[in-house]
């Protein structure tokens, strides 16, 4: 039986999500802040909407942000409208995909493709298993040759 890691897992997990977000409110360059208590629930669906809990794209929607309030106005407020307008506009084909992830067509591509990994991954182990039994039937060929009078 083959035991599945989901190195996802961390995505959907409501605490780990508030915790990366109250780690990178402390790195603010606009002169309204983000504080704790503007981590709302709205706010807090907006990012995962547009991130899925995803660290990497937190973080970068999180950065464009920060760009966006300080190219436009210092004194913007980021609010839930805000995160879901700049992720658009920063991260429109992501939207998409992002979008996508929830739908059953996702799931069922994501299990064939692990489905078809799987058996290529089986395969070269056959493969690799007859050539080390190769390998030792021609060694032992060498090592005992055959004497013919």
């Amino acid at each position: 039986m083959v035991k599945t890691i989901y190195a996802d897992s961390y995505c959907s997990n409501q605490s780990t999500f508030i915790r990366i977000l109250n780690a990178l409110i402390d790195y603010q360059w606009t002169d309204v802040k983000i504080t704790k208590e503007d981590l709302t629930p709205d706010l807090l669906k907006a990012f995962m909407d547009c991130t899925h809990g995803i660290i990497d794209l937190i973080t970068g929607l999180y950065s464009a942000l920060q760009h966006e309030a300080l190219i436009t106005d210092r004194k913007t407020k980021i609010n839930e409208f805000f995160v879901r307008k700049v992720a658009k506009k920063y991260y429109p084909n992501l939207m998409k995909t992002i979008d996508n992830i929830d739908a059953s067509e996702y799931d069922r591509t994501r299990l064939a493709e692990i489905e078809e990994a799987n058996k290529l991954m089986k395969k070269d182990i056959c493969k690799q298993s007859d050539i080390e039994h190769e390998r030792t039937i021609s060694k032992s060929k060498i090592s005992h040759p055959i004497r013919i009078c």
